[in-house]
């Protein structure tokens, strides 16, 4: 029970982390107190020998300075839209996310205003989905337990994941890639319970990159 309620207390949400990228990426460009910030900004500064004085101002001033801005602007533009969808459920917001990567990530990366973007924004694209994962992950473990919970308190596992509550747990959780539960069925003297995953097919609890199956499961052999 003790371990069930860690695995609850966890904070399953990424949106703290995508708001600390947004700012992070801006202190980057425009603040002079972050180590690889001060390149971006000063690359061209008075201090800087190879653009010395006035033609160091000019060039930030006129060129890189209003690049920057643009390209935060397009930044920011793209993380509220996303920090948006980090705060429903991945089943209902995956059309909308592909569709975000379609519009920004095709269309606007080969604008050369965004060059900063196009180099960050590719690892973090996919950050809600990597999110969804470490759920089911999350979800599976914490069903297994309940499940040995409910054989240890009355001699064999249940026939449906709906026995566990309210007895075991408060609520089933459900499949962050589907909105439906989780899949369970008893095997021999044990069980598997398991998500779909990101392809949304049942591969029977299977992950194999070879066969396209990426099924998130969790086994007990008795």
């Amino acid at each position: 029970y003790d371990l069930i309620s860690i695995i609850d207390k966890k904070n399953r949400k990424i949106t703290r982390s995508l708001d600390g990228e947004l700012v992070l990426f801006g202190r980057c460009l425009f603040e002079q107190d972050i180590p690889f910030g001060c390149t971006t900004r000063n690359i061209f500064s008075r201090q800087n020998t190879s653009f010395p004085g006035i033609y160091g101002s000019l060039f930030v001033g006129y060129l890189v300075q209003p690049i920057l801005k643009n390209d935060y602007a397009f930044y920011i533009q793209y993380f509220l839209e996303l920090i948006d969808y980090s705060q429903k459920p991945y089943y209902l917001v995956k059309n909308k996310l592909d569709e975000l990567d379609m519009k920004f990530h095709t269309n606007n990366f080969s604008n050369s205003k965004h060059i900063f973007s196009s180099m960050t924004m590719p690892a973090i694209t996919r950050s809600i989905d990597q999110q969804s994962s470490y759920n089911a992950c999350l979800d599976t473990l914490k069903l297994s337990l309940a499940l040995k919970i409910y054989k240890e308190k009355y001699g064999n596992y249940p026939e449906t994941l709906s026995s566990l509550v309210p007895d075991i747990i408060p609520e089933i959780p459900i499949d962050p890639f589907t909105g439906n539960d989780y899949i369970y069925r008893k095997e021999g003297r044990g069980f598997i319970v398991y998500s779909v995953g990101p392809n949304e097919k049942d591969d029977g609890g299977i992950s194999d990159t070879k066969q396209n199956s990426d099924d998130i499961s969790f086994k007990v052999l008795n």
